[in-house]
């Protein structure tokens, strides 16, 4: 899919308020231009901090890395170019699963892998750079991208890989056992107009098998791979009703970096379109992506509360998280 064929002006623009590039645009510049890693960043942070809504009791437990790991989630989220916040929640993403361990899922361990990969290709970038001026320019923070993301898509094809041949046993085949039945169900329960029955569970695991299958070969070949993402997506936003946020959120930030290059300028052309019509609205749009940058403390707040402390409640923690993933996705639309 070849995104830079759409209509736009031939230099295309995108409002960041974050860092010392928000002081351009209020100094009168125009509009600064955004980076892959930046919302890499920031969809690596929100897939931690939705790890947190599924498995809770890693803050109920005290525990300090979990905690910390948090903290940097929302601080990156605030400042999603910071490479050294970006570092910094790696290092307690290491940490925490390091104190967890052996008990976490199998997405955990490519979780742990990419944060030891942002951290040695980081490090490695500011011994390079030599100074601090110019730790955070566009063409240094670009390079750290293309040095992140063919190890990150390898580790994604490798898990989804797996996972078809972890399924080539009797008994996932057998409908009476089979966690696709048991998943499908989970689903059945957010969307009871599904059908179920013998004939469509079949369907699901004979589904399951082949979209696993054809998904890592799909994803390992360019001209297929655009295409394949958007069915990815779609295959983990239904997955999550079962219950499998975690992996969703996981495989939502690790499937960006399988767009091409053109991806952002499409990207950035339809938030400026956004951007001017938010001005209808606003004489000083600044403004407003200011408050909203600052909402996202409150909201994180709110989200940490609804885990700790409403065991009581499990239909308002529900509806809390629910709340939660509303406000990221917005955020992430207008802000980030």
């Amino acid at each position: 899919m070849n995104y830079a064929n759409i209509s736009r002006p031939e230099n295309i623009y995108l409002f960041i308020p974050s860092d010392s590039l928000f002081k351009e645009y209020l100094s009168g510049g125009d509009m600064v231009r955004v980076n892959r890693l930046s919302l890499f960043a920031f969809l690596w942070a929100l897939q931690v901090l939705i790890q947190h809504t599924v498995f809770d009791n890693w803050l109920q437990d005290g525990r300090p890395f979990a905690w910390l790991q948090v903290f940097m989630a929302c601080s990156l989220m605030l400042m999603p170019s910071s490479l050294l916040l970006l570092v910094c929640l790696s290092v307690f993403t290491v940490l925490h699963y390091a104190v967890l361990s052996p008990f976490f899922v199998n997405h955990h361990v490519n979780e742990i892998l990419i944060s030891l990969l942002l951290i040695g290709v980081v490090f490695d970038a500011w011994t390079k750079s030599g100074n601090t001026a110019t730790a955070n320019n566009l063409q240094l923070r670009k390079s750290i991208l293309e040095q992140i993301s063919s190890p990150i898509r390898h580790s994604f094809v490798l898990i989804y890989w797996f996972a078809f041949v972890s399924k080539l046993n009797y008994d996932f085949l057998n409908p009476d056992v089979s966690c696709a039945v048991v998943m499908y169900d989970k689903t059945v329960l957010s969307m009871p107009f599904l059908p179920t029955g013998y004939s469509i569970y079949m369907a699901v695991i004979w589904g399951t098998i082949i979209f696993e299958f054809l998904l890592p070969v799909l994803l390992a070949f360019r001209k297929t791979r655009q295409h394949t993402i958007f069915l990815a997506l779609a295959f983990h936003f239904f997955l999550s009703f079962s219950g499998h946020r975690s992996f969703s959120s996981h495989a939502y930030a690790v499937l960006f970096v399988f767009f091409a290059d053109d991806f952002v300028p499409f990207l950035q052309h339809r938030l400026n379109l956004l951007h001017k019509y938010i001005k209808r609205f606003s004489n000083d749009p600044a403004l407003l992506y200011q408050f909203l940058r600052v909402l996202v403390v409150p909201a994180s707040v709110a989200l940490i509360v609804a885990v700790v402390f409403s065991d009581a409640h499990p239909w308002r923690r529900c509806w809390l998280r629910r709340v939660w993933y509303v406000f990221s996705n917005v955020y992430l639309g207008i802000v980030s």
